[in-house]
């Protein structure tokens, strides 16, 4: 089973939020024990009616606020870290909420539910930009390093979608998620073994330089047992390039990574184990170069992009929500 949620605050090391079935507890540790103990720790929990379990929860880039759901509840709720005060977002119909991660540049916050929804709120009158996918619910998502563009996968698809915004405006941005990885399983022979690389992804990582991009794949992927690193270019176009893979100890399955943000040359990325082993693992690597794959787990062939036909409409009411239509703009 998969760990519960937890983010470090970005401006404080020795805050760490982690979701529980009660709520959220913020819990002050010391970065230079290398075992805390809860009973010994400062710990603050706070709660809001029928928002439990907390599912996923994200910092916002100064490290004042916190935002968390639940798939119990309907709403996102943003927390006022220094002055312990929730705020309800209110929104529409699509059921609870699993996934949320704030952008890097503060603007926006992206929400999934556990339905076929998700949504994309601006942070100045947090209204919202709504997207809707026919075949599934949304598995996971990250925002680039300059908080533009967002990446996303969906349950049963073994491809990496993204989205583009510009400005803080609601509707400046994509008409249309554009794939832009192929991640369908493929066979590969490393020192004589044969392994299958690929699958539905469970979760996903960019770096603070916006070059390389880990995944962790689902649990009943052939891949369940490894890291994917991917190599990644925003310009001209969005495209996620080979990179290698990281596999543990016998019988081990990664449960969490991230990257170190301050990386001066390259990145490092850090992997915890089922097993309760944390790894680090330097990468390094120059700029970009011109080469592109469809599928970044495969040898190379033609190179094709692919639309899916995701709705998108605006909420609240003074904008209007447009459904069933494909491809449609913000």
């Amino acid at each position: 089973s998969y760990p519960p949620p937890l983010s470090a605050s970005p401006h404080c090391n020795s805050l760490l939020a982690v979701g529980t079935s009660t709520g959220v507890l913020l819990w002050n540790v010391d970065p230079t024990v290398a075992t805390t103990r809860l009973l010994t720790s400062w710990v603050r929990v706070e709660t809001s009616p029928n928002h439990t379990p907390v599912s996923a929860l994200s910092w916002s880039p100064q490290g004042n606020f916190l935002v968390s759901v639940s798939p119990s509840d309907t709403n996102l709720i943003t927390w006022d870290i220094p002055m312990g005060v929730a705020t309800r977002v209110k929104r529409a119909k699509g059921g609870g909420l699993a996934l949320v991660s704030w952008s890097p540049d503060g603007q926006r916050v992206f929400a999934a539910s556990v339905s076929a929804v998700f949504r994309v709120w601006e942070t100045k009158s947090w209204t919202c930009e709504k997207w809707t996918h026919p075949s599934g619910r949304c598995k996971a998502a990250c925002w680039s390093p300059a908080g533009d563009i967002l990446l996303f996968t969906l349950e049963g698809d073994p491809s990496i979608y993204y989205l583009s915004f510009h400005g803080s405006e609601l509707g400046a941005g994509s008409l249309a998620a554009i794939k832009c990885a192929d991640l369908s399983p493929c066979t590969h022979m490393v020192g004589g073994e044969e392994i299958v690389v690929g699958g539905d992804v469970q979760s996903m990582v960019w770096d603070h330089s916006g070059e390389r991009l880990a995944l962790i794949f689902a649990s009943d992927s052939p891949s369940a047992d490894m890291v994917a690193v991917l190599r990644a270019r925003t310009s001209p176009m969005v495209e996620m390039l080979p990179g290698g893979f990281i596999r543990g100890h016998e019988g081990e399955v990664p449960l969490l990574i991230g990257f170190y943000d301050n990386c001066v040359e390259g990145a490092l990325l850090a992997t915890a184990w089922s097993s309760g082993r944390l790894s680090f693992t330097p990468l390094h690597f120059q700029p970009s170069h011109p080469p592109s794959f469809p599928n970044p787990l495969a040898p190379p062939h033609t190179i094709h992009s692919a639309n899916i036909p995701l709705y998108s409409g605006h909420t609240p009411t003074h904008h209007s929500l447009r459904q069933h239509s494909p491809l449609l703009g913000s």
